[in-house]
C-alpha cells in the first residue's frame, strides 16, 4: 500500500497544488497483496488530472484497476488508465445505469463525470449517477479510511451540500439522508432536529440523529428541552400528526417549550438506561459494512422509555386545546395568518414570548384610549388595527373575536357581544376598560348582569331624548351600578364601562322593545322606574323626557296611566314642591334661543334648586328601584314562575329544538343540511317558514349563546354552521340531521 507521500504518475493521472506531497493513501477494506497499490485519496486542498481535466481533491484515484488490492471497494475509484472522451456533444450523455462504476462508464460519460468533479460540482441538471459516484468516495473516506475528526467533519458538511442541491431526486436524497444521520454519533455536524420533516412521516422508532443526540444529553446528565421532547414525541411511535396540525408546529412547539418550562424550572431530565445504542451501517453500494458499536459505547438507548413520550403526549393536548381558537381562525382565514386578529388568539404566555409590531401598536393604542380618553373611542379605529385596514362593516362574529382577543389584555369592550346582540355599524362608539380578571370571565356573568344593562339602555335612551345626556343623568345611570346591593361585584367593571357607552350609543326604541319582552310585568315595571328616575333627574318638566318615558312604556305594552303614576310617584318622594307637572295636557314653556325649555332666568333658577340633597334622593329613589328588582329575583337570579306565569304574553317553546319554537326549529334542522349558506339562500329559507331573516338570525345565535356559548351561524362572509356547537349539540343535532353531523 502506498505511503503517504506516494504520488500517482501512471497513466494520464497526475497530483498538482500544494508543496507536490501526494494525498493520503486510502487503507485497503479487507487484506491484500503487499505488491498491490491503493486507490490514492486527494484532500480537498489537492487537485488531480484526468483525462486533461483538473477535477479537484476529495476522489479517489487509481493508475489501473490491476493496482488495487482485492477486496477493496472500487465503485467510486477513478481509473486515470481508462479512455476518456476527447468531447462529448454539450457535455452531456444518458447514463444507462444508476449505480455504475466508474469502470463500466461509457467514454463520453466519463467526460461528463469529470467535467461535472471540476466544474464546481453544483449543476443541479446533472444526472444521478454523477452524484452517486461521487458521494460514494465520500461515504468510504469517512467510514473506511478513519479520517481525523476535522476531516470528517468535512466530509459530512460536503454531503449535506449535495443534499440540499439535489434535493429534488427522492433516490440519491434517500441514500445522502441515511450517511448524514450518521453525523452525530461522530459530533461532525451540529444536528437540530427539523420539526416539519420530522412530522411528515409516520416513525416506526426514533431516528437514528435523535437517538444519538438525546442519549449524548442523558450520558451527560443535561436537561431536555422544550424542541427535543417535542422531537420525541413527534416521533414516537404513537404518535399521528394530522395534516392540518403540520401547519402550526412551530407555534404548537414554541407553546410545548414555554409550558415544558414553567413545570420543570430546573429542567426537565431523564436518568439514563443501561443498554446502548448499537448501530450497523451498509454503503450506498453494498459493498461494505461498518459496525459502529465502538464509537456508540458512550450513548445510551433512549428507544425504549416511554415516560417521557407520554408526559410530552399530556403537555401536547394541553397546548393544542390552548391554541385551538387560533387554529380555528387561521384555518378559515389563511392569508388572515400575521394579523393582529389572529395573533391575539394565540395564548397569553405564547404571545407574551413573540414579537410582532402589530400587536405593539395595538398595545400603545390601547394604553393610550384608556389613559387620555377615559377607553372612548370607534369601532373604526379598533377593527382596523386588527385587519390592517379599515373593514366594510361589523360583523356580529368579528366582534366577538375581538372582545375574545382582547382578554388576553386583560382588557374589556362594551358592548359585549355575548350581551347586547347589536348589529353596531361603522362609526359606532365603543369603550374599552382595564379588567385583570377579564380573562376568567369575559364571556360569563351573573344572571342578573343583562336585566340590569337592559335597565341602563332604557335609562339612555330617556336621556338621549334631550339631545345631550347631562351630568346629573349619568349619576342616576351610575347609582344604578354602584349602590345596588342586587349588582354583583364581578358586574361592576363590566357595568362602569357600560354605563359609559349606552350614553353615546343612540339606542334603538325597536331594539329595547325585543329585549324587554321576555321579563315578566312585576319585572318589567320596575325596570321602567330606572327611565323615570334618569327623567328626573335634572328636576325640570322636561316633556322630551316624558315622552320618551311614554314610548318605553307603550312599546313594552304597559298602559300609559302606568307611566304617569311612576312620574308623580317618585317625583312626589323625591321633592314635590320642586318638581313640575308632567300631564301631558300641561304645556310645557316656550323653546326659545336661550334655553331647551324656558329662559336663561328660568334655567339658573332651576340649577339652584338641584342641589346635593336633591340629587342625593333621586340617588335613593334609584336604589328603591333596585330594591324592587331584587324582590323579583330569586336568590341565584332566576325569574320566579308564579312571576312568569303572570306575563302571560310570552309564548310557551313548542315541540322542537329546546329553547326554539317550531317555525326557528324548522329553520336550524335545514341549515343543518349543508355547512355553510349564501345570504340569499338564507334570506330565502327562513322567508318559507314566515321569518324574517335578520330576525331569525339572532334569535337562533342568541339561542346558541344561551345553550352552547357560542354562535351556531358563523356571520362572515356567507353563513357558515359553528362545528363546535355543532358538536355540542350532540344527540339533538343527530337527531335533526344525521346528514349535518
Amino acid at each position: 500500500m502506498n505511503g503517504p507521500d506516494k504520488t500517482l504518475t501512471q497513466g494520464a493521472a497526475a497530483l498538482e497544488g500544494g508543496d507536490g506531497e501526494a494525498g493520503r493513501a486510502a487503507g485497503p477494506a479487507g487484506p491484500a497483496a503487499e505488491s498491490s497499490v491503493a486507490a490514492c485519496w486527494v484532500p480537498s486542498d489537492r487537485s488531480s488530472r484526468v483525462g486533461g481535466i483538473n477535477i479537484g481533491g476529495m476522489v479517489y484515484v487509481s493508475a489501473g484497476s490491476d493496482c488495487l488490492p482485492e477486496g477493496e471497494p472500487k465503485g467510486s475509484v477513478i481509473d486515470a488508465s481508462l479512455q476518456v472522451a476527447a468531447n462529448a456533444p454539450s457535455d452531456t450523455a444518458r447514463f444507462y445505469s444508476y449505480d455504475p462504476t466508474y469502470e463500466t462508464l461509457t467514454p463520453s460519460e466519463r467526460r461528463v463525470y469529470l467535467r461535472w468533479l471540476a466544474t464546481g460540482r453544483s449543476d443541479p441538471h446533472i444526472e444521478t449517477p454523477c452524484v452517486r459516484l461521487y458521494f460514494l468516495g465520500l461515504e468510504r473516506r469517512a467510514l473506511l479510511d478513519d479520517p481525523d475528526p476535522e476531516e470528517r467533519a468535512e466530509l459530512f458538511a460536503e454531503v449535506e451540500r449535495l443534499r440540499n442541491i439535489y434535493d429534488d431526486d427522492e433516490n440519491i436524497a434517500e441514500e445522502l439522508d441515511r450517511f448524514l444521520d450518521l453525523a452525530p454519533i461522530f459530533d461532525a455536524l451540529g444536528y437540530v432536529p427539523n420539526l416539519r420533516k420530522l412530522a411528515e412521516r409516520n416513525w416506526n422508532e426514533l431516528p437514528l440523529p435523535l437517538a444519538v443526540s438525546l442519549g449524548r444529553k442523558l450520558a451527560h446528565e443535561q436537561a431536555i428541552d422544550g424542541r427535543w421532547l417535542f422531537s420525541w414525541w413527534l416521533t414516537s411511535p404513537q404518535t399521528k400528526v394530522r395534516a392540518p396540525h403540520r401547519d402550526f408546529l412551530d407555534e404548537l412547539a414554541a407553546l410545548f417549550s414555554i409550558r415544558l418550562a414553567a413545570a420543570f424550572p430546573k429542567g426537565y431530565t431523564v436518568r439514563s438506561p443501561g443498554r446502548r445504542l448499537q448501530v450497523e451501517y451498509c454503503s450506498a453500494s453494498n459493498e461494505y459494512r461498518r459496525d459502529l458499536r465502538s464509537e456508540l459505547a458512550w450513548c445510551p438507548d433512549v428507544s425504549r422509555l416511554t415516560r417521557p413520550p407520554k408526559l410530552a403526549a399530556n403537555l401536547v393536548a394541553e397546548c393544542m386545546a390552548a391554541l385551538g381558537p387560533y387554529i380555528r381562525f387561521v384555518q378559515r382565514r389563511p392569508r388572515e395568518r400575521e394579523t393582529v386578529a389572529a395573533q391575539m388568539l394565540l395564548p397569553a404566555d405564547l404571545a407574551a414570548s413573540r414579537q410582532n409590531s402589530g400587536l405593539q401598536t395595538l398595545d400603545a393604542w390601547v394604553n393610550e384610549c384608556i389613559r387620555e380618553r377615559d377607553g372612548e373611542a370607534l369601532i373604526d379605529e379598533l377593527l382596523k388595527l386588527f385587519d390592517g385596514e379599515r373593514p366594510s362593516s361589523v360583523r356580529h362574529q368579528r366582534l366577538e373575536r375581538v372582545t375574545r382577543a382582547l382578554k388576553g389584555m386583560g382588557v374589556g369592550l362594551a358592548p359585549h357581544p355575548r350581551w347586547t346582540y347589536l348589529a353596531l355599524k361603522l362609526g359606532d362608539p365603543i369603550v374599552l376598560y382595564r379588567d385583570p380578571g377579564m380573562a376568567e370571565r369575559w364571556r360569563n356573568a351573573s344572571p342578573r348582569y343583562e336585566p340590569i344593562l337592559t335597565a341602563l339602555r332604557c335609562g339612555a335612551f330617556v336621556a338621549q331624548a334631550g339631545g345631550r345626556v347631562s351630568s346629573r343623568e349619568r349619576r342616576v345611570l351610575n347609582a344604578m351600578v354602584e349602590h345596588s346591593k342586587w349588582v354583583k361585584p364581578e358586574d361592576q367593571v363590566r357595568l362602569r364601562a357600560d354605563v359609559r357607552w349606552v350614553v353615546r350609543k343612540r339606542q334603538s326604541l325597536l331594539a329595547l322593545r325585543r329585549r324587554c319582552e321576555r321579563y315578566p310585568t312585576v319585572y318589567l315595571l320596575a325596570i321602567l322606574e330606572l327611565a323615570v328616575a334618569v327623567a328626573l333627574a335634572d328636576g325640570l318638566a322636561d316633556p322630551v323626557a316624558v315622552e320618551a318615558v311614554q314610548k318605553l312604556y307603550r312599546a313594552t305594552g304597559m298602559p300609559d296611566d302606568e307611566a304617569y303614576a311612576s312620574l308623580h310617584r317618585m317625583s312626589a318622594d323625591a321633592h314635590a314642591e320642586d318638581v313640575a307637572e308632567f300631564r301631558p295636557q300641561c304645556a310645557p314653556p316656550a323653546p326659545n334661543a336661550e334655553g331647551r325649555n324656558g329662559t336663561g332666568a328660568e334655567l339658573e333658577s332651576a340649577e339652584d334648586v338641584l342641589d346635593a340633597g336633591r340629587i342625593s334622593r333621586i340617588i335613593e329613589d334609584t336604589q328603591k328601584v333596585s330594591r324592587v328588582l331584587s324582590e323579583v329575583f330569586t336568590e341565584d337570579g332566576e325569574i320566579d314562575g308564579e312571576q312568569a306565569a303572570e306575563r302571560g304574553k310570552a309564548p310557551q317553546a313548542p315541540a322542537g329544538l329546546d329553547g326554539l319554537d317550531e317555525a326557528h326549529s324548522a329553520l336550524v334542522r335545514n341549515l343543518l343540511e349543508k355547512p355553510s349558506w349564501s345570504e340569499s339562500e338564507f334570506s330565502q329559507l327562513a322567508s318559507g317558514f314566515g321569518l324574517m331573516p335578520g330576525g331569525a338570525l339572532e334569535s337562533i345565535n342568541e339561542w346558541s349563546f344561551e345553550c352552547f356559548g357560542d354562535a351556531l351561524l358563523v356571520d362572515d362572509l356567507e353563513l357558515t354552521i359553528n362545528d363546535e356547537v355543532l358538536r355540542a349539540m350532540g344527540s339533538e343535532s343527530r337527531a335533526v340531521s344525521n346528514a349535518a353531523v
